[in-house]
Formats: C-alpha cells, sequence, structure tokens
C-alpha cells in the first residue's frame, strides 16, 4: 500500500496498482494507494507492507517488536480490553524466554489520539495553552484599547448627547446606538480577522513548519466561525459597555464641571491595565526566544557545519553477513572520499541507542552486578571521531587492526568514565549487561568527550548518556548513517554522493542526503514556531498599548488645553509643558509595569516546561521587558508633549 506522496513524488502517478515493486529485495504486489488527506504518525511512512504469516515476527516472537491498534467494539471500555489483554497474556506468557521482560509487563489500553499527540510534541497541550493565552491578552489589550479609543470620543460628543437627550432620548436609546457602532466596528474586524486567517492557515499548511497529530488538519469550519461570531459579540459588549453606560449616564451641568475629568480617569485604568497585559505577554515571549537562542547555540561536542549526512539501510538479503556489509561501507567510503571537495567520510548511527546495564571487570554493584541501566552504545567507523571533529581525550582511536576476530576493544565518553571507571579508564575490562550475560568483554583504548543528544522525553533539552563506542569492524550494523565533511559549500557535493552511492548499488533507495544543520533543526520546529508566533503576538501587543498610551495622553492634553494655557500665560516654560505631560504618561506606565511584573512572576511559572537555560522569573528579562515598554511610552507621550509645547496661550484662553 503506497502512500499518496511516494506515488506522485517517486513513481510520477504512475499506474502502479496490480503491478509489481522490490523491497528490500522482496517483489511486494501493490494494492492500492491511500487517499491524499490519510494521516498517520510518523507522516514520512511511503508505504505499508502486509506483516506475512511466516514472517520474522511469526519465527521470533518474542523478540520482535510491533504496535498494536485496536478498535473498540461498541459499548466497550478500556477497562474492558485491558481485563481481557492480560487473561490472554497469562495464558501465553509461559511460552515466553525466562530473560523476557514482557514475563513482568502488563497489557495497558492506551488512547491512539493521545498517543499521537505526545509523540508529535511533548509539550503540544502547553504550547497551546500558552498560544491561545497569549491570543487572548492581544484581544483584551485591543479591546482596552479601542474601549479607551471609545471614551475619548463619547467625551467629544457629550454636547450631542446633551441635545439628544434635551429632545427626548432616553439612556437606553443612547447606549444602544453606542453599542451598535461597537457591534459593527468588531464584526468587520471579526470579518477581517476570518479572511487572514485563511490565508495564514493556506501558508501553514504549504510550509508545514511543525508536526501536528495526524487525523487533525487545521481548516476553517463551522465550529471556528461560530466561534469567531461569538467572540465579535463579546468583543463588541467588552469595548462597547463601558463607553456607552459612561455616556447614557448625562447630565449636562455635570459635563460642562467634571464628566470630561472623570472619562479620563477611567481611560487612565485602561491604560494601566493595558500595560500590564503587555508587559506579561511581552516577559513570556522574551523567555521564550531566550531558550531558543540557548538551546540553539550550546555546544553538542562536535561539529556540525560542512557536514553532511543520510541513513543507509542494508537489511535486505543482499548484506546478510557481516563480510557483505563491511565490503560495501569501504567500496561506498572509498568512492565518496574521492569526490573533490570531500575532506573525509564516516559511518555511525545519528544516534546512540540501547538502555544497557555495564558490568565492569572486578567491579559489582546493583542491578544484579550491572552498573546503571543507561549506557547507551554506537557501532562507529575508524574516523569517526576525525570527521565528527569529537575531541580525543585519552588514549588511541580505533585502527584498521580492530577485527572481528581481534580482542574486543571499546572507547567510552567522559560521562561513562567519571561515572562508571574509577582510576585510569584504558585499559579497563567492560561489559555491556550482567556479569554473568555471555557477552565478550571489551577493552577499554580511549576515552572521548561527551556528545549531547535527544530524546524523545526532553524537548527542551540535551541528554549526556554513559556511550560505549564499538568499532563497526568488530559489530558492523545493518542500519547505520553516513557522515561526509565538505571542505566547501556541503550542498555542493551531495549530488556527487548520491551518485556514487546510486551507482555502487542501484537496488537501494537513494540517499536522502541533508546538512547536520538540517538535521538538527527537526529538533527545533516546536521550540521555533512557539517562539515566532509569541514573537508575533509580543509585537503586536506592544504596538497596541503604545498607540493607547499615545490616545490617552493626546486626549489629555487636549481636555487641559486651558490649564496648560494658563501655566504659560502666568511663565511656565516649554520644558516645564514637556515635563507635566511626560510625567502623566510614565506614570501611568510605572503603574502598569508595577502590576504586569506581579503577573509575570506569577503566570510565566506555567512556562517552566517549555524553557531551556533561563528561569521563568529572570530578573534581566522582566528589566528588559520593563526597560522596553518605558521607551515605547516615551515615543508614545512625546509627540503630545510636543503639541502641548507649542499652545499659544491666548488662543487657549480666547477659546476657552
Amino acid at each position: 500500500m503506497l502512500s499518496d506522496a511516494f506515488w506522485h513524488g517517486e513513481l510520477g502517478a504512475a499506474d502502479i496498482v496490480g503491478r509489481t515493486l522490490t523491497v528490500n529485495d522482496e517483489p511486494c504486489f501493490v494494492v492500492g494507494i491511500m487517499p491524499k488527506d490519510f494521516s498517520f504518525y510518523p507522516k514520512r511512512t511511503q508505504l505499508w507492507m502486509l506483516i506475512p504469516p511466516q514472517g520474522e515476527y511469526a519465527k521470533n516472537p518474542w523478540s520482535s517488536m510491533v504496535g498494536v491498534v485496536g478498535l473498540l467494539a461498541p459499548g466497550a471500555t478500556r477497562a474492558g480490553a485491558e481485563a481481557e489483554l492480560k487473561a490472554l497474556q497469562a495464558r501465553i506468557i509461559n511460552e515466553a524466554p525466562p530473560e523476557s521482560v514482557l514475563r513482568t509487563a502488563e497489557p495497558d489500553v492506551l488512547d491512539l489520539q493521545s498517543e499521537f499527540l505526545w509523540l508529535t510534541g511533548r509539550n503540544l497541550r502547553v504550547s497551546l495553552i500558552v498560544l491561545f493565552a497569549a491570543v487572548t491578552f492581544v484581544l483584551l489589550i485591543a479591546c482596552v484599547n479601542v474601549a479607551t479609543l471609545f471614551l475619548g470620543r463619547a467625551a467629544e460628543r457629550q454636547r450631542e448627547f446633551g441635545v439628544r437627550a434635551a429632545l427626548g432620548s432616553s439612556r437606553l436609546r443612547t447606549m444602544r446606538q453606542l453599542l451598535t457602532e461597537s457591534l459593527l466596528l468588531s464584526i468587520f474586524g471579526g470579518l477581517f480577522g476570518v479572511l487572514l486567517a485563511t490565508a495564514s492557515i493556506r501558508y501553514l499548511n504549504a510550509m508545514n513548519p511543525v508536526e501536528l497529530p495526524p487525523g487533525n488538519p487545521i481548516t476553517i469550519n463551522w465550529q471556528i466561525l461560530a466561534f469567531t461570531a461569538l467572540l465579535a459579540i463579546l468583543s463588541a459588549l467588552l469595548f462597547g459597555l463601558a463607553p456607552a453606560w459612561k455616556a447614557s449616564r448625562f447630565d449636562l451641568n455635570a459635563v460642562l464641571k467634571k464628566e470630561g475629568r472623570r472619562t479620563h480617569l477611567v481611560a487612565k485604568y485602561l491604560v494601566i491595565s493595558e500595560v500590564a497585559l503587555s508587559l506579561v505577554l511581552l516577559a513570556g515571549t522574551a523567555l521564550m526566544v531566550e531558550s531558543l537562542h540557548r538551546l540553539i547555540s550550546t555546544p553538542l561536542g562536535f561539529q556540525p557545519a560542512h557536514l553532511l549526512t543520510a541513513n543507509i539501510d542494508l537489511t535486505s538479503k543482499t548484506y546478510s553477513t557481516s563480510d557483505q556489509r563491511l565490503n560495501f561501507y569501504n567500496k561506498l567510503k572509498s568512492a565518496v572520499s574521492a569526490i573533490p571537495g570531500v575532506q573525509g567520510v564516516a559511518f555511525a548511527p545519528l544516534v546512540s541507542t540501547g538502555s544497557n546495564g555495564l558490568s565492569v571487570e572486578g567491579t559489582r554493584g546493583e542491578y544484579q552486578g550491572a552498573l546503571g541501566n543507561d549506557v547507551s552504545e554506537a557501532a562507529v567507523d575508524v574516523d569517526y571521531f576525525r570527521v565528527m571533529e569529537i575531541p580525543f581525550l585519552k588514549g588511541r582511536e580505533f585502527e584498521a587492526r580492530d577485527q572481528q576476530k581481534t580482542l574486543p576493544v571499546a572507547i567510552v565518553n567522559e560521562a561513562l568514565a567519571s561515572k562508571y571507571l574509577h582510576g585510569d579508564p584504558v585499559g579497563q575490562h567492560i561489559r555491556l549487561g550482567k556479569l554473568e550475560d555471555k557477552h565478550p568483554w571489551l577493552t577499554v583504548v580511549g576515552v572521548v568527550g561527551n556528545v549531547k543528544g535527544f530524546v524523545v522525553f526532553k524537548e527542551m533539552g540535551y541528554v549526556t548518556d554513559p556511550c560505549v563506542y564499538l568499532p563497526l569492524t568488530q559489530s558492523p550494523d545493518s542500519k547505520v548513517a553516513i557522515l561526509a565533511r565538505s571542505a566547501r559549500e556541503p550542498s555542493a557535493v551531495i549530488p556527487a554522493i548520491r551518485d556514487k552511492f546510486s551507482h555502487l548499488d542501484g537496488s537501494l533507495p537513494p540517499l536522502d542526503l541533508t546538512t547536520m544543520h538540517e538535521w538538527l533543526s527537526q529538533f527545533f520546529n516546536q521550540p521555533r514556531f512557539r517562539a515566532g508566533l509569541l514573537s508575533i503576538f509580543a509585537s503586536l501587543g506592544l504596538v497596541l498599548c503604545g498607540i493607547g498610551i499615545f490616545g490617552v495622553v493626546s486626549q489629555s492634553v487636549a481636555q487641559r488645553r486651558h490649564e496648560i494655557g494658563v501655566r504659560m500665560a502666568l511663565g511656565a516654560r516649554q520644558g516645564d509643558t514637556l515635563h507635566l505631560v511626560l510625567r502623566e504618561g510614565i506614570g501611568l506606565v510605572a503603574a502598569g509595569i508595577a502590576i504586569g511584573v506581579a503577573g509575570a512572576l506569577a503566570l510565566t511559572r506555567v512556562l517552566s516546561s517549555l524553557l531551556y537555560g533561563v528561569s521563568a522569573t529572570d530578573p534581566l528579562t522582566l528589566a528588559a521587558v520593563a526597560t522596553l515598554l518605558m521607551l515605547v511610552a516615551l515615543a508614545a507621550c512625546y509627540v503630545p508633549a510636543r503639541r502641548a509645547m507649542r499652545v499659544d496661550p491666548m488662543v487657549a484662553l480666547r477659546y476657552e
């Protein structure tokens, strides 16, 4: 069964159903092609093959691993399914080998959608909550901003409302008119938002920046439209109700004496809340961006620049023996090394695997003679450490004389040597597994620096497990990666390496070569996407906050025009007027910052699982965000302040 992408991309959408493809030297009958919108995990799967009744799983059922997916019958529960599986296990578990871990395992029925959610992003749920909170903050900032502008507009229309009241207009009619204006503004904003969301979704689906759980396409459906309509109505009430209520409480004498000042006071409170919300949003974004920067810039223990890699799978019958695999690796290494610009070639797994115990000769520790269960292993080429530029600390590297018939040797990393090997590690004998296991003793011939790795359980961070490196010549694995270091731009030698590989064995799938930086970037997709979206939302919030401060200070200057004219007539200088206006704006921002810092200290703790190398309450980040808001406030207040400095006292007094 072929995927639609493989059918179009590799086979050119040819009429393939009913014909035969050769996979791993085995003829396979193509029975169908999956729909284009079908998705499963992992998404890169290109074809699915039937598990044959007489295949490897049937021959070695207790040493094979396979995922099991089941559909619950109508009315069945997960607890009932687990009970059935436990009963089934009790009948067959005695057939398992004595050392099998399945003897102590218990069946557990999991929800497939939840598993997909976890596999595609360990922090996906928290990320969505954080992003939704950021969107909510931006919406609140926008509503507060519009409410502030509506309050100012209502103050300017007080004479109009006074005439309407004198002519018999009721408070309810005035409120209804203003709420209708708010609702129209919100509806048009919602329609524009839907258009913008549609364009953004098309872009996201085309670019596919992050892997989402299968079966969850991003689309605009009726639920989204209904939510948008509800949000538009709630937003209209949120930013329109306060101005409408203020305008409906109309008293002409009160308006002439003090209503303008009361309206201005409400606007001040709104701006303070706007600044507080902006600070919390900016603080969370700054922490995310700083975490991403530290995650990407952390030294990994090797040099990824100018390094190319691709996985090689030699599990076909053609390479069933160790000698056949080693012969292929040697030929490929010679061919690629001869390409101009290639400095070195090596073979090794991209990720060290295993969760082994370690036995040290002459030492008995926990786990029935084995030390720990955290030791990984990797079979590597003799040039692996040189090509990867992993620092060699002690002893010697692997050599061509380390063959299957010679003394088994190993190189350990610094983490293993410091944790399990006392004294000089070189010359000590270790074994992967327990003391009583039949694995051969390995003589440690060298110690290398640690290489940071990624694990599925820890999205934001690295692990440095104790690792045992084995020579590929003594443990010729069928699944390795080719590593080629280039003296020039790596992409320039990709076609030549692919040609050499295909010429060596055309029956193998073509090499999917990529730079090491590109391979590493897949682990940063989720953090980068989060930080990018939060940066957009925080920028919007900052712009809206600046607009809000500018609007309130401008309204204040307009309402205090007479006062400013009197001050200047009595001898106040332009600098005094500038200081007066700036002090008012900075005072609002300072109050908002104080409230926002308290909110940020409480709310950013939720981000702890999404941070790396920085505390959720980092004082430098809060100080930087507060300084940025203060600078924005100064810029927003400066224009109204300059306008106040140019007030002509005679014109202001004559106007009043």
